[in-house]
């Protein structure tokens, strides 16, 4: 494939992080903080949503993979749900309904409808857009080149999507930010779209029926170890994000713009460390290189619990991107690796159930934080009227944003030391999936 064809494709990576971060980042801060939905009432509904996430990502995935269109498996769903899912982004940040007029109730529903309808087309786009990426490039080298663009890329999104919204919606406004997002969102995506392309050899297999399929993806030792530390890094990631609103503005004192102050490190320094990361792995191989991010993430965010002031807080941030650069190009490499050792056990590809799952994966962190945030804010004092808040609740915040994920990452490195796909074992599945991918091009001719 040529090289402008990978670089257009990888700029779903964009798309992905650019609304996903600005929701993750801000979702909490808005409903709560400034449109006054009580934090015990948005906890009710991310329980309602991770119910869905349950439910939808594994589905879907399994109905990717079982889909047979001429224009393929994953392209179809991609295309159909780029537009609704902006409408659906910019309509969250647009709610017609306040807690002040007494519309509670018409406001939790609106913002419990379009979260689900955001999180369906969500996933539709991104579990196609990544169950691609182990199909279009089957070996290492073309995995890091590519999972380099798509770093690059992300880094530009995450950097958009959450360090620079603050400026972005103190100009034109919440609803403005939305639907200025929702039409970069379909330009980006469009141009993914051109870069996208199935093989032929992969759509003609027969799938697997979605209960053997889901015992198969759950029994496999690989995908658990590696789904189990990819779930507790992406807590640890997502809790720091969107607790860095209230951190900024009740813990450092900061103001909505000083978001943009703290963001902007991390991102900066993980775009500058993207191609270090991927000498590292190409050294030291996929699953060291991702306990050593691991490690440099964990002891970055030690500081979080004691610093008092925006500019040391800027610095700490910076450090953060460099354990986050890693953490981020390394997810899709070991995922890769472990569709490729199931392709040789069940004989069949089966991206679409995997990234389904990982997908699910990734939502249940988010419902997660969100829980545990609107949990220790109302068990601290929080009250979204108050300017200054309790002491208790920046002790509380302090947890959230250190303790929390550090606890997190931990587990994520005894999780990763069990995953089995490194060495000789690894160099073993690549030379028989090579076999294996010659006869079933044997077959299709």
């Amino acid at each position: 494939m040529k090289r402008t064809k990978k670089i257009a494709y990888s700029f779903c990576s964009f798309a992905s992080q650019f609304v996903s971060n600005t929701f993750g980042t801000y979702v909490n801060y808005f409903y709560i903080d400034l449109m006054k939905l009580s934090p015990q009432l948005f906890r009710n509904g991310w329980i309602l949503y991770s119910i869905w996430n349950a439910i939808n990502d594994p589905l879907f995935g399994h109905f990717s993979d079982k889909t047979r269109t001429k224009w393929g498996r994953r392209i179809p769903y991609i295309a159909f749900s780029i537009i609704p899912l902006a409408i659906c982004f910019a309509l969250i940040w647009s709610p017609p309904f306040r807690v002040g007029r007494g519309q509670t109730t018409q406001l939790f529903i609106y913002y419990l409808i379009f979260v689900f309808l955001f999180d369906t087309f969500y996933t539709l786009i991104f579990l196609n857009t990544s169950a691609l990426f182990p199909e279009m490039f089957t070996n290492l080298k073309e995995r890091t080149e590519v999972a380099g663009y798509r770093n690059f890329l992300l880094f530009i999104g995450l950097i958009t999507g959450s360090a620079l919204s603050p400026l972005i919606y103190t100009r034109i406004g919440w609803s403005g930010m939305g639907i200025l997002y929702g039409t970069i969102f379909i330009i980006i995506m469009s141009i993914s779209l051109w870069g996208s392309k199935e093989k032929k050899e992969f759509s003609v297999e027969k799938a697997l029926p979605f209960t053997q399929a889901l015992k198969c993806s759950l029994k496999n030792r690989s995908f658990i170890t590696y789904v189990l530390a990819s779930f507790l890094v992406q807590l640890s990631f997502t809790m720091l994000i969107a607790c860095l609103p209230f951190y900024t503005k009740y813990v450092l004192k900061g103001t909505d713009q000083d978001n943009t102050k703290m963001l902007l490190p991390i991102f900066l320094v993980a775009f500058a460390t993207i191609l270090i990361w991927k000498k590292i792995t190409d050294k030291f191989g996929a699953k060291k290189a991702f306990r050593i991010a691991i490690i440099i993430f964990s002891i970055a965010i030690i500081p979080l619990f004691f610093i008092n002031n925006i500019k040391i807080g800027m610095i700490v941030s910076a450090f953060l991107g460099i354990g986050l650069a890693g953490l981020n190009f390394l997810f899709d490499v070991l995922l890769s690796d472990v569709i490729d050792e199931d392709e040789l056990k069940t004989g069949v590809r089966r991206e679409g159930m995997y990234f389904g799952m990982q997908g699910f994966i990734v939502r249940i962190s988010l419902s997660i934080q969100a829980i545990m945030i609107s949990s220790v804010l109302t068990s601290t004092g929080y009250n979204a009227e108050l300017k200054v808040q309790p002491s208790s609740v920046e002790l509380g915040i302090r947890s959230l944003i250190s303790i929390i994920p550090i606890i997190s990452l931990a587990l994520a490195f005894i999780s990763i030391s069990f995953y089995p796909l490194y060495g000789k074992n690894l160099t073993e599945i690549k030379a028989s999936l090579e076999k294996l991918h010659k006869i079933k091009m044997e077959k299709l001719e």
